[in-house]
């Protein structure tokens, strides 16, 4: 069983407009790197998984490789995050013969190495489908197994949307969820929420500097 991590990563010079009040962009594009860090160390650290894939259209994202093994990064073509996942998913199969895909957002640094095993572990069921729910109504993770179980679905309603997916294919769809992986950081609020809960992390690290005085 071959098991791969798939995250699209947008270009970090554009990502997190709706955090310009409080962070400039520069800032903003420091966010996006230390989130991906918090997730490859964390996908990393979960045995279960074989693979990561980054699919994004910038080059910044490479630092991230020397904080994991089997690391590989695909150019995005700009045609959107569904495309995006869906290039990485190909790599993934083609490429790597990869079984079992795991979907991550890129900007949920919280997301533990416990998270991912108990995602993985439920998954290793043919024809299933494991949802791990983000606190708008979205999903942060979502395992595919096979790859191509149901087609993917982004923005705050995607979780139903990908429940009646399964329920329309009569897929075994099980759902994962937990504080640490419900949180993805998209406005100032999710700051104040990162600082009281993400300790330990490199994003964490990187918006207590930023906020120090």
């Amino acid at each position: 069983m071959r098991i791969a991590a798939i995250i699209p990563v947008k270009n970090p010079s554009t990502a997190k407009l709706r955090l310009s009040k409080v962070l400039t962009q520069d800032l903003r594009e420091k966010l996006t790197l230390e989130m991906l860090k918090d997730i490859i160390v964390s996908i990393t650290s979960c045995k279960l998984i074989n693979y990561i894939v980054i699919v994004t259209p910038g080059e910044k994202a490479s630092i991230v490789k020397e904080y994991g093994k089997n690391i590989f990064l695909i150019r995005d073509e700009g045609k959107g995050q569904i495309n995006a996942v869906m290039k990485g998913i190909d790599f993934a199969q083609k490429t790597l013969q990869a079984n079992i895909v795991v979907i991550l957002v890129a900007d949920a640094p919280l997301i533990g190495p416990w998270d991912l095993y108990e995602i993985v572990r439920k998954g290793y069921v043919w024809n299933s489908v494991v949802l791990a729910p983000s606190d708008d109504g979205g999903t942060n993770v979502i395992l595919q197994n096979p790859p191509k179980n149901i087609p993917l679905r982004y923005g705050r309603s995607s979780f139903k949307k990908h429940l009646s997916e399964c329920e329309k294919r009569k897929l075994k769809c099980l759902v994962y969820s937990s504080e640490s992986i419900s949180l993805d950081i998209d406005a100032p609020s999710d700051l104040e929420r990162l600082k009281q809960s993400g300790k330990g992390t490199y994003t964490y690290s990187f918006i207590r500097e930023v906020f120090k005085n």
